[in-house]
């Protein structure tokens, strides 16, 4: 004689596995996702140095080859109150129909920056030579002052390579 058997569902534990396989995929899933955000974010900030550059250059070609100079880091979009921002240096020189609309902003949200010192940043000691600094994916971090020494993710371009070779080997 055969028994038959009524059950019809799941047991707990086959409940609990699956839920547990269908977090562990969650997971994997939103670090991926957090790692290619930081990764557009990257390459939003190279794009926004080449445009910087090109503004800068088209200023030095309407200014017998000199750019405005700032013998401190000027940051066009540190959060407020540090010892870089200064966002009309950049409204006041180059932001006109002339070179561009707008100076372009880091794509990090404020809240996530870690730091006061993260932004898009601008030096010119002798009106000839100029840099161009961002540092590359700043969530979670402190402040990182301009010293020479960047993290391996800092976006430099320097007008004179010669002028200052330490700084100008991050790529």
């Amino acid at each position: 004689m055969k028994l038959i058997s009524n059950k019809k569902g799941f047991t707990l534990i086959e409940l609990l596995v699956v839920v547990a396989i269908i977090g562990l995929l969650a997971s994997i899933v939103l670090a991926s996702l957090n790692t290619a955000r930081a990764k557009a974010r990257n390459a939003k900030r190279a794009q926004d140095i080449k445009t910087m550059q090109t503004v800068l250059e088209l200023y030095r070609s309407n200014n017998n080859g000199n750019v405005p100079v700032a013998t401190g880091w000027k940051c066009s979009d540190c959060i407020g109150g540090n010892l870089y921002g200064d966002p009309s240096f950049f409204i006041n020189n180059f932001v006109n129909p002339k070179y561009i609309s707008e100076w372009p902003k880091d794509p990090t949200p404020v809240g996530s920056r870690g730091g006061a010192d993260f932004g898009y940043l601008y030096l010119s000691l002798n009106g000839n030579d100029y840099f161009l600094l961002a540092y590359g994916t700043v969530e979670g971090k402190s402040n990182l002052l301009p010293s020479g020494a960047w993290p391996d993710d800092t976006f430099i371009f320097c007008s004179n390579p010669s002028a200052n070779p330490a700084w100008c080997l991050v790529p």
